[in-house]
């Protein structure tokens, strides 16, 4: 599983890259203009028990730097699983289960890939009794990633990506933009 920074439409940012089967990553570094600029030395990840809170949040797997680094589980303060999977810089990424946040059974909410600690590419929703309710893509936390608004008068495309189906671009939208590539827009 990949998570990679994209800025216009290059790779810009941090990179991860994990194997879920093995729950191990295998690479963490930051990108710029499509060079791998920095990299994390990986050869000390080791496995421990992290406290994260004075009331008693832990992490148990792979750190680095005595920060959760690598797979590993997440309990709350009443000693609850409530996360399983890659974390870097105390962000979920790559790939996960979330349990769910109100139920002591260990009762799966989500399962699947995450990005930045959001629910973010493919997965499976499930409901309290672990039913799946929704199996299918997700972006920003959201099922609902067909369907793009772009609100009136906006300056930018923000949102916009490969999973659109329907777009709704509000009047006067990207003035700025076409106005640079020396285009204009004419409502019909």
């Amino acid at each position: 599983i990949r998570q990679v920074e994209w800025k216009d439409g290059k790779m810009d940012g941090e990179v991860v890259i994990g194997d879920y089967k093995k729950k191990q990553l295998i690479f963490v570094g930051n990108v710029k203009d499509q060079q791998v600029i920095s990299s994390t030395d990986l050869s000390s990840i080791h496995i421990d028990t992290i406290d994260l809170s004075d009331d008693g949040c832990r992490w148990e797997g792979q750190v680095l730097n005595n920060e959760p680094f690598g797979w590993g589980c997440y309990y709350d303060n009443e000693n609850f699983l409530r996360y399983e999977g890659f974390c870097v810089h105390h962000n979920s990424v790559c790939y996960g289960t979330i349990y769910h946040e109100l139920m002591t059974n260990n009762c799966i909410l989500y399962k699947g890939t995450i990005c930045n600690s959001m629910k973010w590419g493919y997965g499976q929703l499930f409901d309290r009794c672990s039913n799946c309710i929704y199996e299918g893509s997700f972006l920003q936390d959201s099922m609902d990633c067909d369907k793009l608004i772009i609100k009136p008068k906006s300056q930018s495309l923000l949102g916009f990506h490969s999973l659109v189906q329907e777009l709704t671009i509000g009047e006067g939208c990207c003035s700025s933009l076409l106005s640079r590539y020396g285009l204009s827009c004419v409502p019909d």
